[in-house]
């Protein structure tokens, strides 16, 4: 009888192939995305955080989801981010948002927070935050923005595309990546899923010699994330 590790081990190699593949295809019919960005500013927000961390980029997805189960569990639902919203959150179109960096190194910091209610008020926090998350305030300030339709798992595309935005126009990343689900998985079809895609900006272009190039832009981006 086959190890159950080796053949745990040989579905998920199989399983990340199928997802390659799917992003393939998707390129080869639709070409790469080329997502309409914009520059929006943004409040900072309180928000209920949970930290991870990915050993290769193809474990984000699965330390992400992990992440999800276990701050919905703090809420109190059992539910995608509406549900969050409806009283853990006190309401309102509120939904969760996940923090990775540009550029990942030998491991890959994870965070998936959700937005507290009330306004930030300079040197406090409010209210707490659930059992077992940690209070933090997401900083505010000018983002760059795009919109992801589709799987989770192909959102490097459009992430590679907010990059290539920034790079050609001289703006360095500020930040950390953020992608705001806004969509509920359980109840929305995969390719209809809907995820803003957040990068934060310096205060001022960097001149264009000191920028990445497109082909420079993070390589691990273009993999699909699992």
């Amino acid at each position: 009888m086959p190890d159950p590790r080796v053949r745990d081990d040989l579905e998920t190699e199989l399983a990340r192939r199928r997802r390659t593949l799917q992003t393939l295809e998707r390129i080869l019919e639709s070409g790469l995305p080329a997502p309409q960005v914009s520059v929006v500013t943004e409040p900072p927000r309180r928000v209920a955080a949970l930290r991870d961390v990915a050993a290769t980029p193809e474990e984000i997805g699965r330390v992400t989801s992990a992440c999800v189960a276990r701050l919905l569990a703090a809420l109190g639902q059992g539910a995608g981010p509406e549900r969050a919203a409806e009283s853990g959150t006190g309401g309102g179109p509120v939904w969760l948002i996940g923090l990775f960096p540009v550029d990942f190194g030998d491991t890959i910091p994870v965070t998936v927070a959700v937005v507290l209610p009330g306004t930030v008020v300079p040197g406090g926090h409010g209210h707490g935050a659930p059992p077992g998350t940690s209070l933090d305030i997401l900083p505010g300030g000018t983002f760059a923005r795009a919109t992801h339709v589709g799987p989770y798992d192909q959102i490097a595309l459009t992430a590679h595309a907010l990059l290539a935005w920034c790079a050609e126009r001289g703006h360095l990343p500020a930040g950390p990546l953020r992608e705001v689900y806004v969509s509920d998985p359980s109840t929305t079809p995969s390719e209809r899923l809907v995820t803003h895609l957040m990068i934060p900006l310096a205060a001022a272009p960097t001149p264009w010699p000191s920028c990445p190039a497109r082909a420079d832009l993070p390589s691990a981006w273009w993999g699909t994330r699992g």
